[in-house]
């Protein structure tokens, strides 16, 4: 069974448009959240960081460049791919490391957003289905895509309250972009692995290969 943490809707202004949302695209992708603990028992995400992304067309022709955000991993699968192998290929990929899934259900998140169709040449309105793993045993490994748009960017380990605040704040000042808050996956992935039991099912698979202190 799949737990679905949070759909997002979000009405774009555009003109013609009745109040009834028509969803004209449907985009499904896997999602990773690496952890690993800390020596003082806390837990990283392994996300990426842009300063500065480069300029993409997302919302309509004209290139738009998004300031200070972090991204999660998520990869659109492949024609036959299971979504394991998508999970483990986005690793790879865009981060170059490769781990082990730690959650036996994901977490999927809807967004319905504006999206800019290079094809139509205009703007449309797409629904963004994610299913979210949390991942641990995080090792490095070769094969990271520099060439792709995630390749650009700084891979940080951030902790993950801390992270969850940065990505509401970036909610706040991209508001007709949705899905660049991701704290949602981030909460979900939090009360799983705070779960105590939960946590001494998986802990000798943790990167770290040390035991979380217990409060």
């Amino acid at each position: 069974m799949t737990h679905v943490i949070a759909s997002t809707r979000h009405e774009p202004r555009i003109k013609g448009r009745s109040s009834e949302v028509k969803i004209e695209l449907e985009h499904y992708s896997v999602g990773a959240i690496p952890v690993r603990v800390t020596e003082a028992g806390k837990w990283e995400v392994l996300a990426h960081y842009f300063e500065r992304t480069p300029p993409y067309p997302i919302l309509s022709e004209e290139p738009m460049v998004l300031e200070r955000v972090y991204k999660l991993m998520t990869e659109t699968p492949e024609a036959g791919e299971d979504r394991l192998t998508t999970l483990n290929r986005g690793l790879m990929e865009e981060f170059g490391v490769k781990g082990k899934p730690l959650s036996v259900t994901p977490c999927k998140i809807q967004v319905v957003r504006p999206w800019y169709d290079f094809r139509k040449k205009k703007q449309i309105v797409a629904r963004k289905t994610t299913d979210f793993f949390v991942v641990g045993s995080v090792e490095n490994c070769a094969g990271r895509q520099m060439g792709e748009l995630e390749g650009q960017s700084e891979l940080r380990w951030v902790e993950i309250n801390e992270l969850i605040k940065y990505m509401e704040d970036q909610g706040r000042r991209y508001p007709e972009l949705p899905d660049v808050n991701e704290a949602a996956p981030l909460g979900w992935a939090l009360t799983e692995l705070e779960d105590e039991g939960y946590f001494q099912r998986i802990a000798d698979t943790l990167s770290t290969g040390r035991k979380r202190k217990t409060k």
